[in-house]
């Protein structure tokens, strides 16, 4: 839940993805795990509007993404300095740790997972904290990526956490603890980027498998023609190479590294642009893309829940918006609406709008209120490619509150902050229709067999009534 104070009156800007470049700034940095106690040394590229190492990041209307970077075998960060260039250019955070770097002892797969985790996480929290350089330029949704035993190792991160909104993997190998069973557990939108002439983790025998076991219902696996292991790399990763020789002596020939590169960008950043910034756009964009390419022999792609891509005609009014009072002013809760970026919600009193907060997720805490005075909010979503959408109606300030929800099914959704009340429905002759009491502090209460009509439906306690006049078409 986030913490506003509505003395503030924010202005929401829309945005419709991330048009601007920025130059390219570096910084090392070293986080620190302390329910582990573990040092995680890594690199970061990020916007900024002069390039070279620390310099100040960039500003932002929204705050910038993160996507946290799992090396692969023997293979430093630096390596993959050519994706955190065009990352931080188009807007967003490259963080890449450099822990289980070593040859020997072998690398700890599981913690270099849950170490890429992490550092998404913590930059999260370090923006959250006044003083920090990236105080308020951080978007809170992260994706975690990486390439071969990084890649795997993304598995074994995500597997642990609900927090992911979508993971990339780069030939991801398959572990120690295994990320092909590890996938099993990583019920997120996921991208599995496969070289067809793998021959360090065969594509049949790492990617495959590990794309089958993915339970999510968006997913996608992209094979591109003709491309090696390595050169997901910038070509510096010498013990890659090397370790490619001899399993590869009968493949071949491969595409340029540039030509890999650009194949790569050409799914993974109109992907990113759709989990990341909600831009629904660019998720048909990434379908346009993948036929396309197929057309001109660039990959060969399988695809799970191309629906969820599409944009909906419209970025609908957010369901079941509650206001429900608290010692120190207001909780305001409702459903998410698909596609949405952000909410922005307005407050007013005697008719009057007195501000306006915004939110990322579905519930604000609003304090320094007044919770005795007659005030009333409205709500309305972002959605990156329609814009903002309408409002709701204005509703008051209350412990007790109603609204109607027609998501799944039409039902009456209720909130009290006493856990005690009683809901009942009438029609338009004063006959009672449906009578509920209820001993929680929220829930909903099927109304789809009612009759076409007008009705009226209370929620009442020991101290007061609320009252919702609604129809039925």
């Amino acid at each position: 839940m986030h913490k506003l104070f509505a003395t503030a009156a924010l202005i929401f800007l829309g945005i419709t993805g991330n048009a601007q470049s920025f130059e390219v700034g570096t910084a090392e940095y070293t986080f620190f795990d302390s329910e582990r106690n573990r040092e995680i040394p890594a690199l970061l590229y990020y916007p900024s509007n002069t390039s070279g190492a620390n310099t100040a990041p960039a500003n932002s209307t929204l705050g910038f993404p993160v996507v946290s970077f799992g090396h692969g075998f023997v293979i430093e960060p630096a390596a993959y300095g050519w994706l955190g260039e065009v990352l931080a250019t188009n807007g967003y955070i490259l963080v890449l740790p450099s822990t289980e770097a070593q040859l020997l002892p072998a690398p700890d797969h599981l913690n270099f997972g849950r170490d890429i985790r992490f550092c998404a996480e913590e930059i999260i929290r370090l923006s959250e904290l006044s003083g920090n350089p990236l105080s308020g330029k951080v978007l809170p949704r992260y994706a975690i990526m990486g390439h071969s035993m990084g890649g795997g190792a993304t598995y074994l991160g995500a597997s642990e956490s609900d927090n992911v909104i979508t993971t990339i993997t780069f030939a991801a190998a398959d572990t120690d603890p295994s990320a092909i069973s590890a996938a099993l557990n990583v019920n997120v939108p996921s991208l599995v980027i496969a070289a067809e002439e793998d021959c360090v983790t065969p594509v049949a025998s790492n990617q495959s498998p590990i794309f089958e076991n993915l339970p999510s219902g968006e997913k996608a696996l992209v094979t591109i023609d003709n491309a090696s292991h390595c050169n997901f790399t910038d070509g510096s990763a010498s013990l890659c190479y090397l370790g490619e020789v001899f399993p590869c002596i009968a493949s071949g020939p491969f595409i340029s590294l540039s030509e890999q590169h650009e194949r790569v960008l050409d799914v993974l950043l109109p992907w990113l642009d759709q989990y990341l910034r909600s831009n629904c756009s660019s998720g048909e964009f990434f379908l346009t893309e993948l036929q396309a390419g197929e057309a001109e022999g660039k990959w060969t792609s399988q695809v799970f829940g191309g629906d969820f891509l599409l944009c909906a005609a419209d970025c609908e009014i957010p369901q079941s918006f509650l206001i429900t009072e608290e010692a120190a002013g207001f909780v305001l809760d409702w459903q998410p609406v698909e596609d949405a970026l952000g909410y922005q919600i307005q407050a007013r009193l005697d008719g009057n709008i007195i501000g306006s907060i915004n939110s990322f997720g579905t519930s604000f805490s609003v304090t320094q209120l007044d919770n005795t005075l007659d005030l009333q909010f409205r709500i309305r979503a972002f959605c990156p490619a329609q814009g903002l959408g309408s409002f709701s109606s204005w509703q008051s300030g209350s412990a007790l509150s109603l609204s109607l929800n027609n998501k799944n099914g039409l039902t009456l959704d209720y909130g009290t902050s006493r856990g005690l009340a009683n809901v009942s429905i009438q029609n338009i002759r004063g006959e009672k229709v449906l009578e509920h009491n209820v001993s929680d502090f929220s829930g909903s209460v099927n109304i789809s067999f009612l009759p076409k009509g007008f009705y009226v439906a209370r929620i009442q306690d020991s101290f007061e009534i609320e009252v919702l006049k609604f129809s039925v078409q």
